[in-house]
């Protein structure tokens, strides 16, 4: 039977690099029925999708209102407002200025300053896990980490940590979660506004408190041909942080450990030589990466690998399947940790590359630096077939993981 994207199917959830394999070799700008989209899986194709802005916008969210039933579409609305803060979904000229404005707050100076903190607090986390027993490694480390470091960073108490991700995760219903939730318009837009009072408050002490370069303080301060961003937009871009540098990262790192489990040969060569964790990493991000796809929608009609694309037709980019894609990776199923170069696009591509990707990368590289010095072995306990993943068009990680630490 020709191959079938179905992303309600947990088997290809759990491992999709063979019906991935499958679609570039045969059709790799792939017509999904259930999801009413393409598919893309070709890494060449994948660039064009994701830089040639003027045909395959980020605007995807622009004509939803038609589609949704009248009753929703106050939900809507109110959780569009927020969304059209975030850069995420924009195109130039207006994704050029909101990225140039956080490009001088958030960039690679900025986030290595934070190095210091970021490794206390996975000294932190990593204290308090019993050595040879079994733990679970998603709630207790892989989440929490940087959802603290995401939080300091933001100027909100940690112990909000969980009650935040709560209203963060009913908004990734509607962004890339679930398919099936039947209330995630009203359910996204309660979590974007109990996120917004959230921030407000944060806001509100910063600004009663010192002034200061951290993010949230850059983030009030900051202008760009003399305009200061308004409270909405500052909240707007908090939104998006909160989301990004989470998610993100915390499945980033979990898929790392999971490999280095998995491949112990690995773990000790990098145990041994530490200079070598920096491409180890890039190439565990291309093996195995933690955003699934990204979602662009046609402006016009258009085609792409031979196939004619209607305007208004929706496009996900499959990221994870272009890192594989055998005529830019030589052996694109083995995990080779000296594999150079390595342009994978495990954040994205083109002018909406993750600009926290080096936030990311730092969390993983100082993850794995203190988990070899502090542990000779890592055990999954889990079989891999009992692994449930994160059911997400976005998010491309276990949802729980049970590992041992000797």
């Amino acid at each position: 039977m020709p191959p079938v994207f179905d992303p309600d199917d947990i088997g290809i959830r759990r491992d999709p690099h063979a019906l991935f394999a499958r679609l570039r070799a045969e059709e790799p700008v792939h017509w999904s029925p259930k999801m009413k989209s393409w598919i893309v899986t070709d890494f060449a194709l994948a660039t064009r999708a994701l830089t040639e802005f003027e045909t395959f916008t980020a605007e995807r969210m622009r004509d939803l209102e038609p589609r949704v039933a009248p009753e929703r579409r106050g939900d809507l609305q109110q959780l569009m407002y927020w969304l059209n803060h975030w850069m995420l979904f924009r195109d130039p000229p207006q994704h050029s200025e909101l990225r140039r404005r956080l490009s001088a707050i958030l960039n690679p100076k900025v986030f290595l300053n934070l190095s210091g903190h970021v490794s206390s607090v996975i000294d932190h986390q990593f204290a308090a896990i019993e050595r040879a027993a079994p733990v679970e490694f998603v709630s207790k480390f892989a989440h929490p980490m940087p959802g603290y470091v995401v939080m300091d960073i933001l100027g909100v108490p940690r112990d909000r940590l969980l009650e935040t991700k709560g209203y963060s995760n009913d908004m990734m219903l509607f962004i890339g979660g679930s398919r099936n939730a039947d209330d995630k318009y009203q359910r996204a837009r309660a979590g974007a506004e109990a996120i917004a009072d959230i921030f407000r408050d944060a806001i509100a002490r910063r600004r009663r408190g010192r002034d200061g370069n951290d993010v949230l303080g850059l983030l009030i301060n900051s202008e760009v041909d003399g305009r200061k961003m308004s409270e909405d937009e500052i909240v707007g871009t908090m939104m998006m942080l909160l989301n990004g540098a989470h998610d993100t990262t915390a499945n980033a790192i979990s898929n790392t450990v999971m490999l280095l489990a998995a491949h112990p040969g690995i773990a000790q060569r990098l145990r041994q030589h530490p200079a070598q964790q920096t491409t180890a990493i890039e190439e565990m991000l291309r093996y195995e990466g933690p955003i699934l796809s990204v979602g662009r929608l046609a402006g016009k009609d258009t085609e792409l690998g031979g196939k004619k694309i209607e305007a208004g037709n929706r496009i996900y980019v499959m990221l994870v399947a272009a890192n594989r894609d055998p005529s830019i990776f030589e052996a694109p199923d083995e995990l080779r940790i000296d594999r150079s170069p390595n342009p994978h696009m495990a954040f994205g591509k083109g002018q909406h590359f993750c600009l926290g990707a080096p936030l990311a990368k730092l969390e993983v590289q100082l993850t794995v630096k203190h988990l070899l010095q502090r542990f000779e072995r890592i055990e999954i306990n889990t079989p891999p077939e009992d692994m449930q993943w994160h059911d997400s068009l976005v998010a491309r990680g276990p949802m729980a993981m049970s590992i041992t630490l000797q």
